[in-house]
Order: C-alpha cells, then sequence, then structure tokens
C-alpha cells in the first residue's frame, strides 16, 4: 500500500523530465531493425502520450510529437499546461535539435503546435542548450534549466553543467549570468528542480553509478550549495522530474529496471514508491484533476529508424 502523503504529493500534479533512452531489442534478419539502440540518435524515437488514473499504471493514447525527446511539463496559475522538449524534426532543418515547447488550455487534451523558444544572451564559451526542465517562479514568470556544454579552444566540446534562462512569456527567455549547478572535472546534465518549504531542491544523475543522484538546495533558484549525494536502491537512475506537495518531494525516475516513483519529506532521504508500468523513457507526468494522470515519455525506435546521423528530407508540400 502507498503512503498516504503519497498520494497527497499525487494530487498536487506531478511532473517528470529526462530519462535515458529505453532499451530497444534487435530483430533477426529479415525482420526490420536491427543494431544497438546506441547507433541510434534521439531523432528516430518519438514522444508518446499516456494517460493514467492513480499516477503509476499508465495506458497509451497517442503519440505527442514525431521525433521529440526530454519532455517537461509545467503549469501556470491560470491553469495552462506548458511542455518542453528537445525536438529533431528532420523536415525542419533550422529546429532540429533546439528546445521546442507546446501549450494546452484544455488540461492537456488539445495542444498548439510546437514552436522551437528562443534563448538570447547565450554566451560564447557554451555550446547548445539542451535537457530542458521547466518551472513556473512563484511570481509568474517561467525558468528553464538546462544542460550545455562548457568550451575552451583547447576543447570545443567541452563537459556538461546546468545553467537557467527566465522569461515572461514561455516563448522568449533571457540567458541567467552563470553558472547553476556543475564541476571543473565532471559532468553534470539532466536536472530535475522543485520549490518545496521555500528551499529549490535539484537533482541529477551521478554518471555510470546507478541509485546514486547530485543533490543540491537554493533559496533563490540561482546559487546552489552542493549537499550529501541521495541514493534509491535498485538498478534505477535520477533521470526524471521532481514535484513538491504538502507532504514532501515526489521523483519520477527511470533506469534499467524501468520507471520508478520515489517520495522524500525532506528531500534528503528517499524510499521508492512503486515502479511504474505502460511508459517509455524520459517520462513527464502532471495530474490534471481528479482521476486523471497524462504523461509524455519517449517511445522505442521508430519503424523507419536509421542508425548513423540524421537525414534530413524536404518539408512537404515544398518543391
Amino acid at each position: 500500500m502507498r503512503p498516504p502523503r503519497v498520494l497527497l504529493a499525487l494530487a498536487a500534479g506531478a511532473a517528470l523530465f529526462l530519462t535515458r533512452p529505453p532499451a530497444v531489442a534487435t530483430r533477426a534478419e529479415g525482420g526490420g531493425i536491427q543494431g544497438s539502440p546506441a547507433e541510434y540518435g534521439p531523432w528516430n524515437r518519438d514522444l508518446l502520450f499516456s494517460e493514467s488514473v492513480d499516477g503509476l499504471r499508465f495506458s497509451p493514447a497517442g503519440t505527442f510529437e514525431e521525433r521529440g525527446g526530454v519532455p517537461s511539463l509545467a503549469r501556470t496559475a491560470d491553469g495552462r499546461l506548458y511542455a518542453v522538449f528537445q525536438w529533431f524534426p528532420l523536415d525542419r532543418r533550422e529546429a532540429f535539435d533546439l528546445i521546442a515547447f507546446k501549450v494546452s488550455l484544455d488540461r492537456g487534451r488539445r495542444w498548439t503546435r510546437p514552436t522551437t523558444l528562443r534563448l538570447e544572451g547565450l554566451p560564447d564559451g557554451l555550446f547548445r542548450s539542451f535537457d530542458p526542465t521547466l518551472v513556473v517562479l512563484p511570481d509568474g514568470r517561467f525558468r528553464l534549466y538546462f544542460s550545455s556544454e562548457r568550451t575552451t579552444p583547447q576543447n570545443p566540446r567541452g563537459n556538461r553543467a546546468i545553467f537557467s534562462a527566465v522569461s515572461t512569456d514561455g516563448f522568449r527567455y533571457q540567458f541567467e549570468p552563470g553558472q547553476r549547478f556543475g564541476f571543473e572535472g565532471a559532468e553534470t546534465y539532466d536536472c530535475a528542480v522543485a520549490l518545496f518549504n521555500g528551499t529549490w531542491h535539484l537533482y541529477g544523475p551521478v554518471a555510470a553509478a546507478e541509485g546514486w543522484g547530485y543533490h543540491a538546495t537554493s533559496d533563490d533558484g540561482l546559487n546552489f550549495i552542493l549537499q550529501p549525494r541521495v541514493f534509491i536502491p535498485g538498478r534505477r537512475d535520477w533521470l526524471g522530474n521532481v514535484i513538491a506537495s504538502e507532504a514532501g518531494l515526489s521523483f519520477y525516475g527511470s533506469g534499467r529496471e524501468g520507471p520508478w516513483a520515489g517520495f522524500s519529506p525532506d528531500g534528503f532521504a528517499w524510499t521508492v514508491v512503486s515502479e511504474m508500468t505502460g511508459l517509455g523513457g524520459d517520462p513527464a507526468v502532471w495530474r490534471t484533476g481528479p482521476g486523471r494522470v497524462l504523461a509524455v515519455s519517449t517511445g522505442p525506435l521508430r519503424p523507419d529508424a536509421v542508425p548513423g546521423p540524421p537525414v534530413f528530407v524536404k518539408p512537404k508540400g515544398k518543391p
């Protein structure tokens, strides 16, 4: 039986973020996709839409967006639901590998078409913005936490760290100076962030260390202080999103054992609540009302998946 406080957390709403792409078994000769999943870029997967009554057992509800990954969900005070994700449209090369967003005005039943958001002021020393995590600030603005690669003349593709940008409309974001979280000699990426009892909590996976995650706290969401690492048992990773309720923090993650849900009353000590079923990788979850929980997650390899670099095509209807 789930602890009653976890029911409170689920009722308050849930959001999760990026996870490792799910493993895909190869098929025999003459049977379609072959080769290791590592050979296929993220543009070979779609974002799938799922629904649930209890927030743990999900049923498929269609395709949310073709060729996407790393979804995150957030809701504004007036009820608008925002989804951000990394987008890889092969027929829109100018939008390929950029962060896009969609908006729903009816609790996730209908969504706008994807639009790439504008990120202004990214310093020259950073390469790309990816792995988006979206939060709504207490004053109504949006803050986008994202991964980027730090570069130097000697290393044009530097190791990853976490940065942020702020927006008043959810479309145009201004880079916030400084680094939110990271190390000189180790990578940090795919963060999850939530505000609980006046403190911002940031989590991220520790590379090649199943069960262990980075944890940092902040009073303003900008200047984070490293805390002891968090731990969850099993072959699980801190790749997902964290959401807050009056009872504590709930984390929806993934790993080799599949998606999982965890709970903490203080953000430091965590216990596994339950395995989730019916979801793909990188699930983003949000409770939209009594008895309805929606999720966006990364699906399996597409039937037309091709290993190697992306192959761009002409947009439909254009010569």
